[in-house]
């Protein structure tokens, strides 16, 4: 699957350009809607250093049994909208122009695990979260752009790189959760060892199928 840390959305959203009321599925494509979402890739030569077996095993310790690791790794920039395809562009030039006069930048992650709900709390994820870089200014942008179209775009979470999931509901085990519009987060569940940097040349919009890369300067 695609997108470990994804989000069902039922609002309703209205604008003179969109869309529609909708529960997202982790499809490409529903009923004529492209799941869509904005991202950083996180590139393959760093996925061993980033405690892919660690991460699984902070899931055992709470007593999951059902733990997938999450096949495609990036830091999400965005929630995962369905959109109709000729509101496609719209959202890739937005980004676009918000990306134009950025630099590339490097991100490091942070010396702790999160655990991350979702909103309707039937799929949790370990990740690792991005210690202070520009990634958090980026991702404003974008949520920027998506709040100018009309698209869901609710204030941003920590950016991170979701590294496993399950559907046991290990909530119990972890205390008090921070609630948000995207869910619950728990802080600092585990610690991370590593020292991991990325460098950040580009953004992807995908919308379905469809992988746009947008270069930085």
């Amino acid at each position: 699957m695609y997108c470990c840390f994804q989000f069902e959305w039922s609002h309703s959203i209205s604008h003179s350009t969109l869309f529609f009321q909708h529960r997202y599925s982790p499809l490409s494509e529903v009923d004529g809607d492209f799941a869509t979402s904005v991202f950083i890739r996180v590139p393959t030569s760093v996925h061993e250093d980033l405690g892919l077996s660690e991460a699984k095993s902070v899931f055992t310790s709470l007593g999951a049994t059902d733990v997938h690791p999450c096949g495609d790794l990036h830091i999400s920039l965005s929630p995962t909208v369905p959109l109709r395809f000729h509101f496609i562009n719209s959202v890739i030039e937005g980004v676009k122009n918000a990306m134009k006069d950025v630099e590339s930048f490097w991100v490091h992650v942070d010396d702790s695990y999160d655990m991350f709900a979702n909103e309707s709390g039937d799929r949790f994820f370990v990740a690792l979260p991005l210690a202070t870089s520009k990634a958090t200014e980026v991702m404003e942008k974008v949520r920027l752009v998506l709040e100018g179209l009309g698209l869901p775009a609710p204030e941003s979470k920590r950016p991170h790189i979701s590294l496993a999931w399950t559907t046991t509901d290990v909530s119990e085990k972890l205390g008090e959760a921070i609630v948000s519009e995207r869910g619950r987060c728990w802080t600092g569940i585990a610690d991370f060892d590593g020292d991991v940097g990325i460098e950040v040349s580009e953004i992807v919009v995908r919308a379905g199928k469809r992988e746009t890369v947008i270069p930085l300067a």
